[in-house]
């Protein structure tokens, strides 16, 4: 049985030695807040790094989530995100969306679970947040993913949500990812 992928987080730079391998360097002024290993739903594998900048209710947020299916079923990984971007070379399908964080995900939900740690190091959560989703899928066999989330606090349902441009453009301005041999680094570009 092969072993765990290695990852680590140093500074602001994680780094994962295979599926994939990749450099994630997180923008200044976001702090490392904890990683997360868990099985979700009884089906998938994940390790998931959690990033905070800001701890009033206008905070961000930045998921890293390395996930896979376990071996024990034959799911595959298939998005209708509609907008293709490159990141470090390589394609990342995105969406963008608004969510309620109140009432609370349920807490055994991979954002259950990472928003319990978000308040556990002592950061207030917004009532609703912009989020922007990046996923690349590693190979053709599309059992693992590669996930970063963005996440920005809005307020109420009285705030108005920034477009979803602006949101894109904060999300690729706090990180940059770069993968072994890859053509580049840093903010993506439409696809």
């Amino acid at each position: 049985m092969d072993a765990e992928p290695r990852r680590d987080v140093a500074g602001r730079v994680l780094v994962s030695d295979r599926t994939p391998a990749v450099r994630i360097e997180v923008a200044a002024g976001f702090a490392h807040l904890g990683r997360l290993r868990f099985v979700l739903a009884d089906v998938a594998r994940v390790e998931a790094f959690v990033f905070a900048a800001g701890g009033d209710r206008g905070g961000r947020l930045l998921v890293v989530q390395f996930e896979g299916y376990l071996a024990d079923n034959d799911h595959v990984y298939d998005y209708p995100l509609a907008e293709p971007v490159v990141l470090g070379g390589r394609p990342f399908l995105t969406d963008a969306a608004v969510v309620a964080l109140e009432p609370p995900p349920r807490p055994t939900s991979d954002i259950g679970r990472v928003l319990d740690l978000v308040r556990a190091r002592g950061y207030a959560l917004p009532v609703r947040a912009a989020v922007r989703r990046f996923v690349h899928l590693p190979d053709a066999a599309r059992r693992d993913e590669l996930m970063i989330n963005y996440a920005e606090g809005i307020g109420d349902e009285a705030d108005a949500a920034p477009t979803a441009a602006a949101v894109l453009e904060r999300a690729l301005a706090s990180f940059a990812v770069r993968f072994p041999n890859g053509s580049g680094a840093g903010a993506g570009t439409r696809a």
